[in-house]
């Protein structure tokens, strides 16, 4: 798939600074290979994965914990972008607890 590609090019960029996959029809699978492909990277500011209507609450509960922990990720994300995933309510209030439990995302 067209996202498997390009989670394969970005391994091992350390510079991307904005990402942008908003409307590219992300999977819930595709967000651990997503995650994976940011390991190492202390420069992510910007990840925009809205209108991925089909991410939904499973893709986001994988992929939450994982930005969180990645310790260069969880440095740098100062904006991630969520808008209309197809998140139900406990996952809206997780991200609510994220912003509050003072990790650096700044916007949701």
């Amino acid at each position: 798939s067209h996202i498997s590609s390009f989670c394969d090019a970005l391994k091992g960029n350390t510079r991307a600074k904005t990402i942008d996959l908003s409307q590219c029809g992300l999977k819930p699978f595709a967000t651990l290979s997503l995650v994976r492909s940011l390991e190492g990277n202390s420069s992510l500011e910007r990840l925009d994965l809205s209108h991925n209507q089909d991410l939904c609450t499973p893709g986001l509960k994988s992929l939450l914990p994982s930005l969180c922990l990645e310790p260069n990720v969880a440095s740098s994300l100062r904006t991630l972008l969520l808008n209309n995933i197809g998140i139900d309510d406990t996952s809206a209030n997780d991200l609510v607890l994220l912003a509050e439990r003072g990790h650096n995302i700044k916007t949701l």
